[in-house]
């Protein structure tokens, strides 16, 4: 069977968009069968440019694009590389109570059930939360700042 050949455009950034293969994972990376298992398309690229990716190391974007795929774009790095790079750039999921997109309670909510002496099960259905979500505000796994 003949491999599909891998064929990219360049936006206005310079990233390399893979065109010829649509896979996409739910975070937007690129990725391609390769010997017989699904292969993010950014590893298979700097392996094929610059060598083989050392144990342990991520292959990281400068361009913050997961779709990219231009070597010159691409580094390599720890997690810990990773998550510094993430905050340094701001891409950090740091909006705090309210101002977090997914946030369901109020700050005000979120005191009154630090404050309650109520379970989490009787909680949970007077707020319309899981009874999980209401122990970890209560043990301050969550709403930490509050």
């Amino acid at each position: 069977m003949k491999r599909k050949p891998l064929e990219f455009y360049e936006n206005h950034r310079g990233c390399w968009i893979c065109c010829s293969h649509s896979g996409k994972n739910s975070r937007g990376y690129s990725h391609i069968k390769r010997y017989g298992k699904m292969t993010l398309l950014h590893r298979y690229m700097w392996e094929k440019h610059r060598g083989k990716i050392p144990l342990g190391m991520f292959v990281l974007h400068k361009c913050d694009n997961p779709a990219c795929c231009n070597p010159d774009h691409l580094f390599l790095g720890t997690h810990n590389d990773n998550m510094y790079d993430m905050k340094n750039k701001g891409r950090q999921a740091s909006r705090k109570g309210i101002l977090n997109g997914r946030a369901v309670l109020t700050e005000r909510q979120v005191a009154e059930i630090k404050e309650s002496q109520c379970s989490c099960v009787i909680l949970a259905e007077m707020y319309g939360i899981l009874p999980s979500a209401i122990s970890k505000i209560k043990t301050g796994r969550t709403w930490r700042h509050t």
